[in-house]
């Protein structure tokens, strides 16, 4: 039988490789998902059963269940995806592709809902607030929008029509490399990295800029710890940077950096806070960033293919690990360990058939036209039903017409 520990961390790189699992407590490789390259910011965790990532060589999603190594589905889009996000309880996708467009699934059905142009060059991030009641987005015109979901799903307007954003920054002077938004649904914080060495840290029910934390060099990932107190930056020096977000901010790193006509950025001298840490360890630029659930560690993996788990109490590394391609870690997700992938594990034959109780998951349409080929107006997605249901309480719900029901078929 397995040891089995309670936190996981997956790692993905964007050339043609395995994504990995790793058991965080022990650093021991606890499976491989096949047919994984995936560029920055596009892997996440689809509800509690499935991991989907976009594909750097094609313009494709895959998607895997965690009881099996084989891609459960490989669905393509009308471009190639630069970003991808999902929504805690799995039942939408986000994907923002090469053009600037973003898109949403609903998974359960796998209709795709809404096409809008979200930026003027391509969506390199995606992230979702607490309740998914707002999707803020990145791109590489240097914005950063928030988009009000309940209008984005609003089956009134038309699915290719522009929106409007809530907010819509452009602090940034470069291209925008991370997001990050924080806990709650009240006013949380909105956190993004740029290419122009700066952070910026905004309200995200006011729209007003709160901080602007500047370094020496291009920023790649970021991470805010569960609790907001700290934010880490990853950069392309390979440092990882940490800032207090609980104390006032530092005249040092308040400065805006101005990018050169040779493509240089300057920026102001660094100079000592005491607020502010380093961890160093990596030797090449830090792609990804990810806490763990119990926000005791950070994962960080960079261009060389190394990931290293780092004691946030002591900021010294706990364990460096190294993904099979040897290729950039440009995607983590640190997560608990799934029930799908303990009973797996757990298991002395691996599973290849669906495990009872997941969630329904549909083939993701590629077009909108799909979507309504064969639908009637009454159909709604994919309803879950526990085990244990009598077909008499099927009935008193209201989901099955009931015995005395005129309209039931004899």
């Amino acid at each position: 039988m397995v040891a089995l520990h309670q936190q996981i961390v997956a790692a993905a790189s964007n050339v043609e490789s395995l994504l990995t699992v790793w058991d965080v407590a022990t650093g021991r490789v606890l499976c491989n998902f096949k047919d994984s390259a995936s560029p920055p910011g596009s892997l996440c965790c689809l509800g509690r059963d499935y991991l989907v990532a976009a594909q750097s060589t094609t313009s494709a999603l895959s998607l895997w269940s965690w009881h099996k190594e084989q891609r459960l589905h490989r669905c393509f889009a009308m471009e190639p995806l630069t970003a991808v996000t999902a929504s805690a309880d799995g039942s939408y996708v986000f994907a923002g592709g090469a053009s600037g467009s973003a898109y949403i699934w609903e998974t359960s059905s796998g209709r795709l809902l809404r096409i809008w142009p979200a930026h003027y060059k391509a969506a390199t991030c995606m992230a979702l607030s607490d309740g998914a009641a707002v999707l803020v987005t990145g791109g590489g015109d240097t914005l950063v929008n928030a988009w009000l979901l309940i209008d984005l799903l609003d089956c009134s307007q038309d699915p290719t029509a522009p929106a409007t954003p809530l907010h819509s920054w452009s602090e940034h002077l470069l291209p925008v490399t991370a997001l990050a938004v924080g806990c709650g649904v009240a006013d949380p914080i909105v956190a993004s990295t740029s290419l122009d060495c700066t952070c910026s840290i905004r309200s995200l029910a006011t729209g007003k800029h709160l901080r602007q934390l500047c370094l020496h060099s291009a920023l790649h990932s970021l991470a805010l710890d569960p609790c907001e107190h700290e934010i880490y930056l990853g950069a392309a020096d390979g440092q990882i940077h940490a800032f207090s977000l609980v104390s006032p901010a530092s005249d040092a790193y308040s400065a805006v950096c101005v990018p050169q006509a040779n493509g240089n950025v300057h920026s102001s001298d660094h100079a000592d806070d005491p607020k502010a840490g380093v961890l160093s360890g990596h030797a090449h630029a830090v792609r990804s960033l990810a806490i763990t659930p119990d926000g005791s560690m950070l994962i960080s993996g960079c261009d060389s293919g190394s990931v290293r788990i780092w004691d946030l109490r002591t900021r010294q590394t706990l364990r460096t690990l190294q993904h099979c391609s040897k290729g950039p870690v440009t995607n983590l997700v640190s997560l608990p360990l799934p029930p799908a992938l303990m009973a797996r594990l757990q298991s002395s034959q691996p599973s290849t058939s669906a495990a009872a109780g997941q969630q329904p998951l549909a083939p993701l349409a590629k077009h909108l036209a799909d979507t309504m080929s064969g639908s009637v107006v009454w159909e709604g997605p994919a309803v879950q039903l526990q085990h244990n249901h009598t077909t008499r309480q099927v009935e008193n719900s209201g989901l099955l017409p009931s015995e005395a029901d005129p309209h039931r078929s004899a």
